[in-house]
């Protein structure tokens, strides 16, 4: 079994699928993923209780929900509107679980551009394996509290900011990719997320996404390090306050 995990996550680390995120993927980041869809969609609470459940109704603000969740966990890729199946097949696998029998039913390409789409090619293989998905992505308290306390110390703790955790590390440059790890900007491979949904005041998206690229083509922590030294030219003083920001949401929100 621990073999057939082996072969699955190199191969969708070869491949370059899912973003370039690895699988599986651990509590913190599936609580990140999670966490983060309901504070940007800002449901009714009664809502919010529903999709922290799985509980999807039919309605535009679920629809795309269930679009963003299936990004931020790394398997939808809005660019080629596909699922990577693999990816799931890896988590159901890794957590005790046996490979969805429907999982078939998710290959393909999403025809249209909106999240309804996404919405209804998904939503059949959401709610067979509701329960099941739930806890082979930590997403419910129990699951998520008994990795936590599995990996105290190891990992930024719930409650806790990315710029507290990360001064553990060496160097001032691992303390950056660590922070910005935290805030969601870069991957545990040092890659930059580019299906991160972040914005700058004051800085366009074309500058951004600009910065982005420019780090991408670097490795390790200087990915991180090139990144922030791109922003803080077009504007140091919206880069500060971004990054104050962004510690205030990793202790609340990831």
């Amino acid at each position: 079994m621990k073999n057939l995990i082996r072969i699955i996550v190199a191969v969708i680390s070869f491949l370059g699928l899912a973003h370039s995120l690895q699988f599986p993927r651990n509590a913190d980041q599936t609580r990140w993923a999670l966490k983060s869809c309901l504070r940007e969609a800002r449901p009714p609470r009664s809502l919010g209780a529903k999709w922290r459940e799985l509980t999807l109704p039919k309605n535009e603000r679920t629809f795309c929900f269930v679009q963003c969740l299936w990004t931020y966990l790394g398997i939808f890729d809005e660019k080629t509107r596909r699922f990577n199946t693999s990816a799931i097949e890896t988590q159901f696998i890794s957590r005790g679980s046996l490979s969805p029998k429907s999982l078939h039913t998710l290959k393909g390409q999403v025809k249209g551009k909106t999240c309804k789409e996404v919405y209804k090619f998904s939503i059949d293989f959401l709610k067979k394996y509701k329960s099941e998905f739930r806890h082979v992505f930590y997403l419910t308290d129990q699951t998520s509290l008994t990795w936590y306390s599995q990996n105290r110390g190891k990992v930024k703790g719930r409650d806790e900011k990315a710029s507290s955790f990360c001064q553990k590390e060496s160097n001032e440059c691992e303390r950056l990719h660590c922070r910005f790890y935290y805030y969601r900007l870069v991957d545990e491979d040092y890659k930059i997320i580019f299906f991160r949904k972040i914005l700058i005041y004051g800085i366009s998206n074309r500058q951004f996404n600009q910065c982005r690229e420019e780090a991408d083509k670097k490795n390790g922590c200087n990915v991180a390090k090139a990144f922030k030294e791109c922003l803080e030219k077009i504007d140091n003083e919206k880069v500060q306050n971004a990054m104050e920001a962004w510690d205030y949401v990793s202790q609340r929100y990831a």
